[in-house]
């Protein structure tokens, strides 16, 4: 599970748009097999906050440690 804090039912800011697909496109990815784009950058001025569920998408407790 994730949040972001500052936005409401929606996105506003283009930053956590960015995050939330590429968090669901490595979810889709561990669960439907295929290729994926590495996360990269997309966590960068986001507000995203990651509550539980690290484990379940591969390489972004990795990417969390180095941010």
């Amino acid at each position: 599970m994730y949040l972001f804090p500052n936005e409401g039912h929606g996105f506003n800011k283009p930053e956590n748009s960015l995050a939330f697909f590429a968090v669901t496109e490595a979810f889709l990815g561990s669960c439907l097999g295929g290729r994926v784009e590495a996360i990269g950058d997309d966590f960068t001025n986001s507000s995203i906050e990651i509550v539980h569920g690290v484990d379940f998408i591969p390489g972004l407790k990795t990417h969390l440690s180095e941010n």
